[in-house]
Parts: C-alpha cells; sequence; structure tokens
C-alpha cells in the first residue's frame, strides 16, 4: 500500500486501481475521495465479500487463462513502476517477467455479463492501459467470471493516446498531491468525513462570526 502511495522520493505515485478514479471513469469513487486517500498515509481495509471472491477465484481464472493461452502463467511477487505508475500484475507469461509480450488481468463481477471486449467498462479499460503502458503497450488479456457465471478471456486493443492521457494526467494530479494545492473544485465532490480527514482540528470550539450567528438565529 505504502509503494502505490509514495516513490522512494517522496512523491505521489498511482496504482492500476487509482487509474479509473483519477480519470474520472470509477462508478464507485470520485478525484477528490483519491486526493485525500494520496494526501494521508494509506489504512487497511477489512475484505469486503466481493474482495473475497476475487481472492479465492483469482488462482482459477488465471489457470484458465494459461490454459486458452497455451502459456504458463504466473502472478509476479513484486510491483513494477514507471513514471507515477506502480503496478501490481495477476499474471505475467513465466518465462517474460520483466518484458512480457502481455499481460493477464482476472476479473470476477457478480454484475455483468460479459461476452465480448465491447462489454468491459471504461473503468476496466483505463486500468488495463495502465497495466499495458508500463511495458510499452503489450496487449492485456481480461480473464472475467461473469454474473452468469461464465470464464471468458478477451483482449484489450492497445490505446496509445489514452495511455498518453493518462500519464499526463497522472503527473499534473500527483504534483497537485505533492504541492498541497488548493482543492478547488474538488472541495464540491468531498462529504463531510472526508473534509473532516483532510483538515483534521484539535480545537472543536469555533467563535462564529456575525452574519452566521445572525443566519442560525433566522434559521431556529
Amino acid at each position: 500500500l505504502r509503494q502505490r502511495w509514495r516513490d522512494t522520493n517522496g512523491h505521489c505515485v498511482f496504482g492500476a486501481s487509482d487509474i479509473p478514479v483519477l480519470m474520472k471513469a470509477s462508478p464507485w469513487r470520485n478525484r477528490a475521495e483519491l486526493f485525500v486517500d494520496k494526501s494521508t498515509p494509506p489504512t487497511l481495509n477489512e475484505e469486503t465479500p466481493a474482495m473475497r471472491r476475487g481472492n479465492l477465484l483469482e488462482p482459477v481464472l488465471l489457470g484458465e487463462a494459461e490454459r486458452l493461452l497455451g502459456v504458463q502463467i504466473v502472478t509476479p511477487n513484486k510491483q513494477y513502476k514507471k513514471g507515477r505508475l506502480v503496478v501490481s500484475y495477476d499474471g505475467l507469461p513465466a518465462l517474460q517477467l520483466e518484458n512480457p509480450d502481455f499481460v493477464v488481468e482476472a476479473k470476477t463481477t457478480a454484475s455483468k455479463t460479459v461476452e465480448s471486449i465491447d462489454d468491459i467498462g471504461a473503468d476496466w479499460r483505463w486500468q488495463g492501459w495502465a497495466q499495458s503502458e508500463m511495458f510499452g503497450g503489450v496487449p492485456v488479456f481480461f480473464v472475467v467470471f461473469d454474473k452468469r457465471q461464465n470464464i471468458t478471456i478477451h483482449e484489450l486493443p492497445d490505446n496509445p493516446s489514452a495511455r498518453q492521457q493518462l500519464v499526463e494526467e497522472s503527473e499534473i494530479f500527483g504534483q497537485r498531491v505533492d504541492n498541497q494545492e488548493p482543492l478547488g473544485e474538488l472541495l464540491n465532490e468531498m462529504s463531510a468525513e472526508q473534509v473532516a480527514s483532510y483538515f483534521p482540528s484539535s480545537n472543536r470550539v469555533v467563535e462564529l462570526p456575525v452574519n452566521a450567528t445572525n443566519w442560525l438565529m433566522s434559521l431556529e
């Protein structure tokens, strides 16, 4: 977690799972949350049922990818870094851990039917392009266990312009975090809990200005 938070120089970096959020393609998180996450030390979260399902099925999915692709697939015991990207891979060809011809991403979903690459959403695509960028644009194969309990495999077409866009956006957003720039438009996306975590205060008593006091009296 810490290696996907800061590099050895203390600069903000992004894991592949951060990329859909960064590129405004995540259905679950927004960029304000990402800014807060990258501005505060990482914490371990409890494993959710969805995470548990994915962890249990990952070896099965990689085994099926191995059979379909005809190449031994292994999960590297390391993270790969390029610029502000830090990626952990589900599967790489066993004999090509440093310069693979392709990468494999295992996915489980209880909400999608995945019959072709067209059924892969923008959030998965951005994650795949981040993984592809690490090795200069290699193919990404998604092996998917979908809501029908079917296992299929799909190749994500390379998109050099998308890869360039995410590299540029990671640098822009990373610098904002490094410099702790004003939140600006991101503040409007933050919940009260996020604001409180980003602006911690030990003083719980605040003296209101006169206009605020008058407003509260009118409201009452």
